[in-house]
């Protein structure tokens, strides 16, 4: 889903859960762009993602994965 500020509807990346075929299982996932690091909105849309995998869409599990920051 695209994440937009409500204060001013800028895009600042997306966030959402996604079904991956090849493995049969659901992922959570997030980018922003970098000048929108570090503000806590991965942490926000994350959350409200998972809240509403695990209550509404009724997933028992949803992967997380971190990759190395280069």
């Amino acid at each position: 889903m695209a994440v937009i500020r409500k204060d001013d509807n800028t895009f600042l990346g997306w966030c959402g859960i996604k079904f991956d075929h090849s493995s049969g299982k659901y992922d959570l996932g997030f980018r922003f762009f970098k000048k929108y690091w570090n503000q806590g909105f991965a942490s926000e849309y994350a959350n409200a993602s998972l809240k509403y995998g695990f209550e509404t869409l009724k997933i028992p599990m949803i992967l997380g994965r971190a990759m190395e920051k280069i």
